[in-house]
């Protein structure tokens, strides 16, 4: 440190510790990049993961595919998820790795409106006026006891939407009494029809063109042998024709079921019900195409009552909007399927003049647990709406997120804060951002998610005064089963019936002793109940269904004309209640506003605070994976072939990935993979890639071999493959790059559920490269029995066959057409028995370790040459870089990666002329070292007479 910077005025000594000793960051290590399907994560974000435990907790488990029994509820499991056994094989023996999570995105250029214009999502027929369109139909229920006589005066009565069926083609129709006629009038949509039993019904479904008519019986008891989910195909993927076994087609699927509305709302001994077509105006209630893949989001968390101190004119839904919580990037519909979110130990201020602002603790949990037994995954806490402050909500959690620019091709990144979160980011309103909202403001409330409107059904309403309601519900195209006509009127059966069909919402908890018998009722979480009805302390699975994203170009965020929000919660709607000195609290909507509450009576929210109800609980929705349901692998290769990206959402979105992995300068891999995707288009547009970047190699699985039963029609699906259509198919495509490689065949791997399910080559190919250089290094052979013996666990997975057995033939036929052999011997198992890049040129390129011994280099070297950017370029400078790079090779080499090296850095290279343009040039000249792929052995047998010196 020099003298001058020190201050002298008065005499004395002058101390100060000048640190030197800190260490040099230490380069981030780099492994492959994986694209491909996975349970759950971050979509189209490039995520890097250090081991396979945050692998499993980031991205989930591997689906070994086989299904589950709910798929609409469950998820898709139908078919293997190959990106994740890459991710493991690595792991396994190395990292890190860095995957791209595939959902359904349009091209930004496609039109998108259609599949066939590259729309993601999924569509059923629009309802229309022939027995074989199909549609989205929902079944309406409603007490028979609450229906009255036909002389009764005018009477309102309220049922609910309790189930959905999704139809590819055909029809449905309720069957049974219509009310008020002992007569059956077998399959009408145009009846009020009684039920058989306390929620007990029975649907006729019929094929395209009235045939295979079916009826089905079925009630709404979980505990039952007719319960609606196991009666009825709940696997949209049975009725794709193209991957379906016939035998097991189905026309049809259930989708969304609403239990705990028919529980709460029909409570009677008897229902009766109604089908109708769901759809609005154009809006058709089963087409969800044109939504591309998106995060999950609360409602807006609003803040508490500081106005109306007697409650009068205090309305929930017009409290001041604080923040939401959104799912972090586009992890589609997985978070609002598996969490909740919590506010607790609300607290207002101590002293609004030191410190005017409360805080709070929010908490991310398991959506099925209770409040007896939380199962907390994030805890943040105290928060505080002060933007200034360091426990200011925005900047604990994290509020950035990511926005695709169709222009630039690539995702840019928005707002203050970095995201602290595994699953969730905030969203604040401009409000508190600019401290427009009163500094005292808590969350004290919540938005809910958005339902359509009710709409109501008269004795004599017709069709066109029905679409009248601005519901989504039409009789428009709802048919008749057995002759096709389309149905003008609803016959209701008692003129002075008014009937009030509401679409379901998540419940809300009302009391704080119930179901949970609390000791100390405080510990009672408010707002969402997402238990069974009655005193269980299940969780509900139809709320999931209540939490997807709504079809079409219906907003599932913004209300709008036909949608509503399910409720808006607010503590400042307790009201206190007193049984034998316990005290606890209800909860009683609009309850304030008519002076009722905790809040009104007392006249401010502190009271609410005071008594210890200071939590409640919300859940996320609206989210989607963009992918066509119909599909057991949304992006099998059949589905692929011959598109492009603006006619297909599945290579729009394998494109999308493609690009947020294009730029060198945001993300470092040295490895590049898609597994399962064998679509020469693609495969050739990731090989390119990787050239352009030219520091990695991508590994391609080759069309020819192996093809999963999920990839086609059952009997022609699964498909063994050949080494024939390989190497046919090698020789047919363009392909001549250093920068990719191909391995044949398929394996069989044990996943760890104990199923056995086939991989493509890709995989192991990346394990073993990944064993190959944590056990020697990068620059060795990852092949042969040392390295390449997948029998003996190099691909860091357990292999147990080949799908194919090759020759001696075999693997000369393949490794002539530049694509590796996985061989199997009886004494030594399986083994990589290959090293070649696809290069047809011969040369060092055309073998695997030297090309990666190349990016290696150049990567280290180019770290090196960092380091003197913008430094004099003079000798001294340039000495600098050699006594760098020098020791580097030096190193390779005496580790066996190079036979020998020079390099030149002087003013027979960096002549005047350069300096004078600022640049600096360098001659780096290599001589790598070969890998042993053939040897020689003569066995000459000599007389015994003979010399061995002759």
């Amino acid at each position: 440190m020099s003298v001058d910077k020190y201050k002298f005025v008065s005499p004395g000594v002058f101390i100060k510790e000048v640190d030197k000793s800190q260490l040099p960051a230490i380069a981030q290590q780099t492994g492959p990049v994986i694209i491909g399907r996975t349970e759950k994560g971050p979509a189209f974000r490039p995520t890097m993961v250090s081991s396979y435990d945050e692998f499993v907790k980031v991205f989930g488990e591997p689906i070994a595919g086989g299904g589950s029994s709910d798929a609409w509820r469950e998820g898709n499991y139908s078919s293997p998820t190959y990106a994740p056994f890459a991710a493991k094989a690595y792991l396994r023996n190395n990292g890190p790795v860095t995957v791209v999570r595939l959902l359904g995105v349009a091209d930004s250029d496609a039109d998108g409106t259609t599949a066939a214009l590259g729309g993601a999502g999924w569509t059923v027929p629009s309802l229309g006026d022939g027995p074989s369109d199909g549609g989205a139909y929902g079944l309406f229920m409603v007490n028979s006891s609450s229906l009255g006589d036909n002389d009764d005066t005018p009477i309102g009565v309220t049922g609910t939407l309790a189930a959905i069926w999704y139809l590819q083609n055909g029809t449905i129709a309720l069957s049974g009494n219509t009310r008020g006629d002992a007569t059956t009038a077998t399959a009408s949509n145009a009846s009020l029809l009684e039920s058989t039993a306390k929620h007990e019904f029975k649907v006729a479904i019929a094929d395209s063109g009235d045939s295979n008519a079916k009826t089905y019986a079925f009630n709404f008891d979980p505990n039952s042998d007719k319960y609606i989910r196991r009666v009825f195909n709940t696997n949209p993927v049975a009725t794709n024709t193209t991957t379906t076994n016939t035998a097991k087609q189905e026309s049809y699927w259930l989708g969304e079921t609403f239990e705990y509305a028919v529980n709460d709302t029909c409570t009677g001994s008897l229902q009766h019900g109604l089908i109708l077509g769901l759809k609005n105006g154009t809006n058709q209630g089963g087409d969800f195409v044109g939504i591309d893949a998106r995060p999950s989001e609360s409602g807006y968390f609003i803040a508490q009552n500081l106005v109306h101190a007697s409650g009068s004119g205090f309305e929930a839904d017009s409290q001041p909007e604080l923040f939401k919580v959104v799912s972090l990037d586009t992890n589609g519909d997985w978070n609002q399927r598996n969490i909740k979110i919590s506010i607790r130990d609300l607290k207002a201020p101590k002293d609004k003049d030191v410190s005017p602002y409360g805080t709070f603790t929010l908490e991310v949990r398991k959506i099925n647990d209770t409040d007896s037994k939380r199962q907390v995954l994030e805890t943040y806490g105290p928060l505080d709406l002060n933007p200034n402050s360091p426990n200011y909500v925005a900047k604990v959690i994290g509020d950035r997120y990511i926005s695709w620019n169709s222009t630039e091709r690539r995702y840019k990144e928005y707002n203050d804060y970095p995201n602290n979160s595994q699953y969730i980011r905030v969203e604040m309103s401009e409000n508190v951002k600019n401290s427009l909202v009163d500094k005292e403001s808590l969350p004290f409330g919540v938005k809910g998610p958005l339902r359509f409107k009710s709409f109501t059904v008269s004795g004599s309403t017709n069709a066109d005064n029905l679409n009248a309601t601005s519901s989504f519900v039409s009789a428009d195209g709802i048919c008749n089963l057995h002759d096709g006509t389309s149905i003008s009127t609803i016959h209701i059966g008692a003129e002075h019936t008014d009937i009030k069909f509401q679409f379901p919402g998540v419940a809300l908890r009302t009391k704080s002793d119930v179901p949970e018998a609390y000791a100390d009722h405080k510990k009672a979480y408010f707002g969402v109940e997402l238990r069974q009805s009655g005193s269980s302390t299940r969780f509900d699975k139809s709320n999931v269904d209540l939490l997807r994203a709504k079809p079409g170009a219906i907003s599932s965020f913004d209300a709008s004309t036909t949608t509503e929000h399910m409720w808006a919660f607010t503590l400042d709607d307790l009201i206190l209640q007193q049984d034998n000195n316990d005290k606890h609290a209800e909860y009683v909507s609009g309850s304030c506003s008519n002076s009722e509450s905790i809040t009104a009576i007392s006249g401010g929210y502190q009271a609410v605070l005071d008594g210890g109800f200071t939590k409640f609980t919300t859940v996320l929705h609206g989210g989607h994976d963009g992918l066509d349901v119909t599909e057991a692998d949304p992006f099998r290769n059949t589905l692929l072939q011959g598109k492009t990206k603006l006619n297909n959402y599945a290579y729009a979105s394998v494109m999308r990935a493609l690009d947020v992995i294009s730029e060198p300068d945001e993300l470092e891999f040295n490895l590049a993979t898609m597994p399962g995707i064998t679509n020469e288009s693609l495969t050739q547009e990731l090989a390119d890639l990787c050239e352009d970047r030219g520091d990695a190699l991508a590994i391609i699985d080759p069309k020819g071999g192996y093809e999963p039963i999920h990839e086609g029609a059952p009997g022609t699906y699964p498909k063994i493959g050949s080494v024939s259509d390989t190497v046919s198919n090698m020789k047919a495509r363009d392909l001549n790059s250093s920068y990719a490689c191909l391995y044949y065949p398929w394996v069989q791997v044990k996943a760890a559920t104990g199923q056995l399910i086939w991989v493509p080559p890709s995989v192991v190919a990346l394990g073993t490269m990944g064993s190959s250089e944590s056990r020697s290094e990068v620059w060795f052979a990852p092949a042969g029995f040392n390295r390449g013996g997948l029998s003996e666990g190099s691909a860091g997975i357990n292999v147990i066959s080949a799908r194919e057995k090759l020759s001696a033939d075999d693997r000369d036929d393949l490794y002539e057409n530049r694509v590796n052999p996985i061989a199997s011997f009886p004494s030594e198992g399986i083994v990589i028995f290959g090293q070649k890049t696809a290069q047809i040129q011969a040369s060092a390129l055309d073998r695997i370790n030297v090309r990666r011994l190349l990016i290696h280099l150049k990567k280290e070297i180019s770290r090196i040459s960092n380091r003197i950017l913008f430094d004099q370029n003079v000798p001294a400078t340039w000495n600098r870089f050699l006594g760098r790079v020098e020791p580097l090779l030096a190193s390779v080499k005496s580790r066996f990666g190079l036979e020998d090296y020079k390099v030149i850095l002087d003013e027979t290279t960096t002549t005047p002329d350069l300096r004078d343009r600022n640049i600096m040039y360098a001659k780096i000249m290599l001589k790598p070292a070969k890998a042993i792929e053939f040897i020689a052995l003569d066995f000459t047998i000599m007389r015994s007479g003979a010399s061995f010196d002759d």
